[in-house]
């Protein structure tokens, strides 16, 4: 306020990761894609803004910046268009509803390979690549995940597995690769 922004800048505020406290029996962030590591805040204050409002859609961090883009009034390309895979969120902020399922992945320090989808009507769906352990929650009756459907459930986890599989292949990823688990220090020697 005492420089004059705040009728003239958009103000972003979000985390790239969050961090374990021992909610799934560790610490640090990398190893898994449990919400306390990947549902992360999202703030965003326009110019002049009044009131908040809180939007319980759940978005992507990828939404970003089609969303900037957008509040901007700025038109892209159709080339900038192509490599975006985000979508603007406007339409929420003006109380409209976006299905968005999330994609998440992780390939911490070599040490395990695991890739997430993430639905909008509450489900996750883990794969863990090195050893094709499968996870699945139900995030609305189990928002700590601690309990695994994927026996109890297989027609749901066998439904978001293929989602997942074929967001892995439109980014040209391969499930059936060895993947080879190992060390990649964070300080070389």
């Amino acid at each position: 306020r005492k420089l004059g922004l705040m009728d003239k800048t958009i103000f972003v505020l979000t985390s790239d990761h969050g961090t374990e406290f021992y909610e799934h029996k560790g610490f640090d962030h990398g190893l898994t894609l449990y919400d306390e590591l990947i549902h992360v805040p999202l703030i965003i204050v326009l110019p002049n803004q009044e009131k908040g409002i809180v939007i319980n859609n759940q978005v992507r961090s990828l939404d970003l910046m089609p969303t900037v883009l957008d509040l901007l009034d700025i038109s892209i390309n159709e080339t900038i268009k192509n490599q975006m895979q985000g979508v603007s969120i406007v339409p929420l902020m003006k109380g409209e509803k976006l299905d968005l399922d999330a994609y998440s992945e992780t390939d911490y320090r070599l040490y395990t390979f695991k890739r997430s989808i993430r639905t909008s009507d509450g489900w996750k769906f883990i794969l863990t690549l090195e050893n094709k352990n499968k996870e699945l929650y139900d995030l609305i009756n189990d928002p700590g995940e601690t309990k695994n459907l994927i026996d109890v459930n297989p027609i749901k986890a066998y439904e978001l597995e293929q989602k997942l599989l074929k967001h892995l292949i439109f980014l040209n990823q391969s499930i059936y690769k060895q993947w080879e688990v190992g060390c990649s220090p964070v300080y070389p020697s």
